[in-house]
């Protein structure tokens, strides 16, 4: 392999400050956000069935609704573990 030395000049504060991530909670909220993904998958999914459909049972609507209400549940809790990881 080829060798190559390069003169640089570094400017940097004195101090950094690093902020520190909770991992414990970042982690729940990482799970969290994956059921969110999840849920908003199956939300997609169900409106195309709903839209392709030409009869649209309850249980469409039910299940619509059950994964809406998921959906929204699992983004409040992420965002609510993420902002507690970073404080």
């Amino acid at each position: 392999m080829a060798k190559f030395n390069v003169n640089t000049t570094i400017t940097a504060p004195e101090t950094l400050n690093v902020n520190l991530v909770r991992e414990d909670y970042y982690k729940v909220s990482n799970i969290f956000r994956t059921f969110f993904e999840f849920s908003l998958a199956l939300t997609s999914a169900l409106i195309g069935s709903i839209i392709s459909v030409d009869t649209i049972s309850n249980l469409h609507w039910i299940s619509l609704g059950v994964t809406v209400i998921s959906s929204i549940i699992f983004l409040l809790l992420a965002g609510k573990y993420r902002k507690d990881a970073h404080s």
